[in-house]
């Protein structure tokens, strides 16, 4: 039996979060870009403008964010901040303001310091893909295991149009859960719940398809859980991220915007010594 990796503490997961590399990446860059200019200042009496100052930190930033392996999209988010920065320090925002970001920043990224799992958006094409896999007549049982703004869900249920079917959506994050929440009582289908309760809670047992969109980090963890509960013939659909110890059988690369693959594995999932997918 492979047995799955203890895990880490609260303080490395802390360390290790997406969001705590970011603000050292940021931190790193601003110390860095104030030494270049007090050196260019100092030994050639050169004060650079402003724009150089924040395309340079910018730079640093992203630079600093690539090499503490973040995902890309937050080299855009630490490229940008300088400038994010300068702004709200020229516009003379009251001291509160920054408080409110910082807890609306908590809010939506909650489950970035503690399960090291972004706020992933599954894209249009990656949602199409996902409700083809939904068999349209038949009653099914699926979860969405984060379910962020509720797309995915949504996407399960508009493809699927039995009575006996349900749909359930799983986030702790309070802004997300908050908006998917409301988007599954705006569409009035009374299928569809979403509940705010951890992925690692749930039994799985209970489900004929499971779809998650987390990060590397926690897919060991998932996939261990996958194999303990899941029924036999349920399905695991993850996007994009996989665990070595566990190649997908199946492999969709959706074509259009927000394509991004799906991974899928039936139940009983088994480990692959082979390292390649299931004939």
């Amino acid at each position: 039996m492979v047995r799955a990796p203890s895990p880490p503490g609260p303080i490395v997961r802390v360390a290790r979060a997406p969001i705590s590399r970011a603000v050292l990446a940021f931190l790193l860059s601003g110390a860095l870009t104030a030494a270049a200019i007090q050196a260019l200042w100092q030994g050639l009496g050169i004060d650079p403008p402003l724009w150089s100052k924040i395309v340079g930190a910018g730079m640093g930033a992203a630079g600093f964010g690539a090499l503490f392996r973040l995902p890309r999209w937050w080299w855009g988010v630490l490229a940008l901040a300088p400038a994010a920065f300068v702004g709200a320090r020229t516009l003379a925002l009251p001291g509160w303001s920054y408080a409110l970001l910082a807890v609306a920043a908590l809010l939506t990224l909650h489950n970035s310091a503690g399960e090291r799992v972004p706020l992933y958006l599954t894209g249009r094409a990656s949602r199409t893909a996902l409700g083809g896999l939904v068999d349209a007549a038949r009653p099914i049982q699926a979860i969405d295991l984060g379910c962020g703004l509720g797309g995915p869900l949504l996407a399960m249920a508009t493809a699927n149009r039995d009575p006996a079917s349900r749909f359930l959506g799983v986030e702790t994050a309070p802004f997300p859960f908050a908006i998917a929440w409301t988007r599954a009582r705006l569409a009035g289908d009374r299928r569809v719940t979403v509940a705010c309760r951890s992925i690692w809670s749930v039994d799985l047992s209970a489900f004929d398809l499971v779809y998650a969109f987390l990060s590397p980090a926690p897919m060991p963890r998932l996939m261990a859980k996958a194999r303990r509960e899941l029924r036999e013939g349920a399905l695991l659909v993850s996007n994009e991220f996989t665990d070595p110890a566990y190649p997908p059988d199946r492999r969709i690369i959706p074509e259009g915007t927000g394509g991004r693959p799906l991974n899928l594995w039936y139940a009983p999932i088994r480990v692959h010594s082979s390292g390649g997918q299931r004939p």
